[in-house]
């Protein structure tokens, strides 16, 4: 699982910090919309493989769906 906070969607860029695991340690991606393609990125070390793609993919869903929420919770399994 991954916590997203401080979510910032624009018309070209979505943001957000992401927090691994309950790790406390924070991390931050921005994803270009149009592309799809992550334009920065943070990572948290460690955790530098699945986590970004979960943050990323959250991301442009909320961007897709207009979701106006500045902090939520990714599960998978």
């Amino acid at each position: 699982m991954v916590w997203l906070k401080n979510i910032e969607i624009t018309d070209k860029t979505a943001k957000a910090d992401f927090s691994p695991e309950n790790t406390g340690v924070w991390g931050h991606l921005e994803v270009e919309l149009s592309t799809q393609k992550v334009i920065s990125i943070e990572h948290v070390p460690g955790y530098e493989m699945f986590y970004p793609g979960h943050t990323k993919q959250k991301l442009i869903e909320i961007a897709q769906t207009g979701d106006t929420a500045t902090e939520c919770l990714v599960m998978w399994y």
